[in-house]
């Protein structure tokens, strides 16, 4: 196409391109900018502004879509075969060479001299073949968001007020305290104020235990694991913030303390590095890994098992707290063929965990050789981790294989129910470094329940489990059950019947497990019992998961009063952001609670209504609802209704003045939540859990990935408009092949017909 463009000037080419899209009808609405366009102007002189050479982003952020050129419409999507994977790493490159404000995680190294000479301006007299020819280059073999150690705009970030922290005082007390957030500002005063000689005059001992008391700890961790069960949506409405976010600012935080040391001039210890590539690790952030694995190379030290141990699990549960992201991790066809994909039209739901070439076991595999190159001696972690990425891809064989080699457990005969005198395992001294533990069992039933095969979880953990004199963790059975209840789904790979999730449930909570629920299994099982239509068998499971309920509730009342009274007695920061975050946990604990347990009663009273025929037994169990709805008003809904063999019955469970009152008791509750927030306010999470409001930074992050998603489909339904209208140009100049023109006018005479 280029010598097409080449015969014809700037201005005839644009001619040229409006008259194949327009079949030679002008319209008064094209070639109109922006500014003309607000003016109410007639056409401009501007030159074509193509996706990714400045324009594109300012136009991708306005709410009215655009067609190219100028030209209006309502809707600018383009199916996902439109958009290949070559020209997506194209668009990608296009829309990440313009001027588009990066954030903290956008900051990435430029590989080459090349990409630092990309034009951020499109000059008036710039040629169309050479715009041709920016879309066409290939896109660099580095990745664009990687983010740096190095940042010259430390500074831009911190909190406003933390200049009032006397960092020099504050900063031992701080460690000998362990207050996490005096230490974390008082570190970011002396970056703000330029003060490298103090950071780099911070002895390496000091900066050690800085570094582990900033690492994210049992908070976090706790928070994770409630996140697991908590979606998007309801953390909107509950008003917390995301786990998305919430390791996105620690993982800044942890990246910050990094970068201050290296940027006085200290070099991070083995020790150091370890405790960061661990908390990269928490917080499921392979980014944040990948820039302190960097680090550590660039440092010439030499890592250690653990550390690739840390590295190669952030691959493996990279964002795996955030919501949905364990359903995208299942082996299914459909995920399957998302992660396959040559580049994920969604990478947030399906990038993570990639599938064959680049993907996520031939990156793992390629860590763990680097390992055994180094030197290092792999341990039982280190193979939980490849087998949890090969069981991601789905490769069943391998895992079994390497389960074979490493401690002669044979699956294929364990599910063949074979003498297990004949299948012994190889034993190992306690003190080895291969001997199987509880982490190995919770491994082994995600890899098999991801794989759709409950089955051989259960008998093979069973089997290590006694082999090794192993407990079954609570973990593990939590596993378990929830494989169990997602595969007694209808319609799913590796369907189980719904009484499989009954039955687990009494194996686990049977001797000799004597597992006790919790309220997340709870709601499985209600959840199960009500697509099973046992609706009575329901009513038992709630009433025995009330008091599991109420324990939370008290505990969240009891840290609340604990908050108020180490905040009126003005003890000790570090006291009082242990108190906080107790009752923010605890908080989070009793608000999830109550979402599921309106959620059970909704759904009890969907299941009576829907009872085929009551019968007379049915009839006398019904008897009792009332006063087990009363039990559970403040669930209910203010009015509600249900029938019996009788007839209809309706309940009030709330009045006019009953609601007031709440609310008023709301108001309250949300005014002293208020007052406790600004008088333990900290840096690091201040809301997180209340009233909780995207922080300015990951805005900009969000707004930055938005503007790009649009970008690209501009610049798709760009080239779709340049594949199409070419043909259409050569064929009224006389100019298409003859073979082509055939099919040209055959195509429109079936176009002319269908009309």
């Amino acid at each position: 196409m280029n010598p097409l463009f080449a015969r014809l000037g700037q201005l005839e080419s644009r001619r040229a391109v409006q008259t194949i899209w327009t079949s030679g009808k002008t319209k008064r609405g094209h070639w109109v900018c922006r500014e003309c366009r607000s003016q109410w102007r007639s056409y401009s002189d501007d030159t074509l502004r193509w996706p990714g050479s400045n324009g594109i982003e300012e136009q991708a952020a306005q709410e009215e879509s655009r067609t190219p050129w100028g030209l209006r419409s309502r809707n600018t999507r383009v199916e996902s075969s439109v958009v290949r994977s070559d020209e997506r790493k194209r668009d990608e490159q296009a829309v990440r060479a313009s001027d588009v404000k990066h954030g903290f995680f956008d900051r990435h190294e430029v590989s080459g001299p090349e990409a630092q000479g990309t034009p951020h301006d499109s000059e008036a007299g710039s040629s169309v073949e050479n715009l041709w020819e920016h879309l066409e280059q290939e896109a660099s073999e580095h990745h664009a968001d990687t983010p740096v150690i190095e940042d010259e705009n430390l500074e831009a970030s911190m909190p406003q007020d933390s200049l009032l922290v006397d960092y020099k005082t504050e900063l031992p007390l701080a460690v000998s305290q362990k207050s996490t957030d005096r230490i974390i500002r008082c570190l970011f005063s002396a970056a703000q104020q330029h003060d490298l000689e103090f950071i780099s005059a911070i002895p390496t001992s000091m900066f050690s235990e800085i570094v582990h008391l900033v690492q994210p700890g049992d908070f976090v961790t706790k928070l994770a694991d409630v996140h697991m069960e908590v979606s998007n949506a309801m953390a909107e409405h509950m008003r917390i913030a995301k786990m998305r976010e919430i390791a996105f600012e620690y993982s800044g935080v942890i990246l910050r303390v990094l970068r201050i040391r290296r940027k006085a001039g200290q070099t991070p210890t083995l020790e150091d590095y370890t405790t960061l590539l661990r908390s990269a690790r928490i917080l499921g952030s392979h980014r944040s890994a990948e820039t302190i694995w960097r680090s550590l190379i660039k440092d010439g030290i030499q890592p250690t098992t653990q550390c690739f141990n840390h590295y190669m699990g952030s691959m493996v549960w990279n964002g795996w707290h955030n919501a949905g992201v364990r359903r995208n991790a299942r082996v299914v066809p459909y995920n399957m063929r998302k992660r396959s994909a040559p580049q994920p039209r969604d990478t947030f739901r399906f990038g993570n965990y990639r599938v064959g070439t680049g993907g996520i076991k031939e990156r793992t595999m390629r860590v763990f050789s680097e390992m055994l190159a180094f030197g290092a001696v792999a341990d039982i972690e280190s193979f939980q981790i490849l087998i949890t990425a090969c069981a991601r891809e789905g490769d069943i064989t391998t895992v079994n294989a390497m389960l074979d080699r490493v401690w002669k457990i044979d699956v294929p005969a364990i599910m063949e129910s074979k003498d297990e005198t004949s299948l012994a395992a190889t034993d190992f001294p306690h003190d080895s470094p291969l001997r199987p533990n509880e982490g190995l069992l919770s491994t082994l039933a995600h890899a098999y329940g991801i794989n759709n095969d409950l089955p051989a979880a259960l008998r093979t953990v069973d089997f290590v489990a006694r082999h090794y004199n192993l407990d079954i963790t609570h973990k593990t059975w939590e596993a378990l059950f929830e494989w169990t209840f997602v595969l007694a789904e209808e319609d799913v790979t590796g369907n189980l019947p719904l009484s499989s999730v009954r039955s687990l449930w009494q194996t686990m909570t049977g001797p000799p497990y004597s597992i006790k629920p919790t309220l997340a299994m709870y709601n499985r099982l209600i959840s199960n019992l009500a697509s099973s239509k046992k609706t009575f068998n329901m009513i038992e499971m709630m009433e025995e998961a009330l008091p599991l309920a109420r324990k939370d509730q008290l505990a969240a009342r009891a840290a609340r009063d604990h908050l108020i009274a180490v905040v009126q007695e003005q003890q000790a920061d570090e006291v009082v952001e242990k108190a906080r975050q107790e009752w923010e946990y605890a908080r989070l604990l009793e608000r999830r609670n109550d979402f599921w347990m309106r959620g059970w009663v909704r759904t009890l009273l969907v299941a009576i209504n829907q009872l085929p025929i009551i019968t007379a037994d049915k009839d006398a169990q019904l008897f009792g609802l009332p006063r087990l709805l009363w039990e559970w008003r403040r669930f209910a809904p203010a009015s509600l209704s249900y029938e019996t063999a009788t007839g209809i019955i309706q309940l009030q469970m709330r009045s006019e003045e009953d609601r007031q009152h709440s609310a008023r008791v709301y108001a309250n509750i949300l005014e002293v939540m208020t007052q406790l927030k600004l008088q333990s306010r900290r840096y690091l999470g201040d809301t997180w859990m209340i009233d909780h409001e995207e922080s300015e930074e990951v805005q900009q992050h969000k707004e930055k990935r938005r503007r790009t998603r649009l970008a690209i489909v501009a610049n798709a339904h760009d080239r779709k408009l340049i594949e199409t209208s070419i043909p259409k140009y050569l064929l009224l100049t006389d100019q298409l092949p003859a073979d082509e023109q055939g099919e040209m006018q055959r195509r429109s005479a079936a176009s002319s017909s269908f009309l």
